[in-house]
C-alpha cells in the first residue's frame, strides 16, 4: 500500500470536488472560484524501538531523541509483521476552503464524508483515513463596522463570523450563502529499516 499516493489523492479530489459544478446549464456568469483559507501538511518519521506484542503497544523514538508508546488497535491489521528497526511514517494533511453563493443557487446543508483503506493482509500495517465536512449557511445579518456576518446553519444555529478583510464584504448581500469545505486526511505506514 502506497500511503503518500493514497493522501495525495484525497487531497486532489477534495480540492477537485471543491470546484467542480452541479449545473447542466452554462451559468449567466462565471461561477466563483472558492478561495483556499488554509492548508496544512505535515510529514513525520520515528524509529520503531520496541514491541510488545501482548499488549500491541509500539515504542518510537523520534529523530530528536524523544520515545514514547503507541498502542495499535485491533483495527491495525498484521500488528505482529511490525519489527524493532522499522519506520514509522506520518503524513498530516487539512484543508479549508471557502466558497460564496448568490441567493437561490444554492441551499443550506451539512455533508460528511469519510474515505477509509489499510494495507492487505500480509503487507506491513498502513492506513489512511480522510474526512471531508461541507457546510453551506445562509448570511442573514452583515455588519460592516465589526466586520463580520452572522451565518444561519442547516439546522438553525446562528454563528457571528469576524472577516479579517472589510473588502471581502463588498457585493456581498444577506441571503447569500457561504459554503465552508474542511478536508482532514492522516496516513500512517511501517515501512522496513533501510538496509545498510
Amino acid at each position: 500500500m502506497n500511503i503518500s499516493r493514497h493522501l495525495c489523492a484525497v487531497a486532489v479530489l477534495a480540492a477537485l470536488s471543491a470546484c467542480a459544478q452541479q449545473e447542466t446549464t452554462p451559468p449567466v456568469a462565471p461561477a466563483p472560484q472558492p478561495e483556499v483559507v488554509a492548508v496544512n501538511a505535515i510529514s513525520a518519521e520515528a524509529k520503531v524501538v520496541a514491541i510488545n506484542h501482548g499488549k500491541r503497544i509500539v515504542t518510537l523514538r523520534t529523530k530528536d531523541g524523544r520515545t514514547f508508546d503507541v498502542q495499535a488497535g485491533p483495527e491495525v491489521r498484521n500488528f505482529a509483521m511490525i519489527k524493532k528497526g522499522d519506520l514509522v511514517q506520518v503524513s498530516f494533511y487539512e484543508s479549508t476552503l471557502i466558497q460564496l453563493h448568490k441567493k437561490g443557487t444554492e441551499t443550506p446543508r451539512l455533508d460528511a464524508n469519510e474515505y477509509k483503506d489499510r494495507a492487505a493482509l500480509g503487507d506491513k500495517p498502513a492506513g489512511v483515513v480522510a474526512t471531508e465536512v461541507t457546510a453551506v449557511a445562509t448570511i442573514v445579518k452583515i455588519d460592516s463596522k465589526r466586520p463580520s456576518v452572522t451565518l444561519k446553519g442547516p439546522k438553525g444555529n446562528l454563528v457571528e463570523v469576524v472577516v479579517r478583510d472589510p473588502k471581502r464584504l463588498d457585493g456581498v448581500k444577506v441571503g447569500d450563502l457561504v459554503e465552508v469545505s474542511y478536508t482532514q486526511a492522516v496516513a500512517i505506514e511501517v515501512v522496513p529499516a533501510p538496509k545498510r
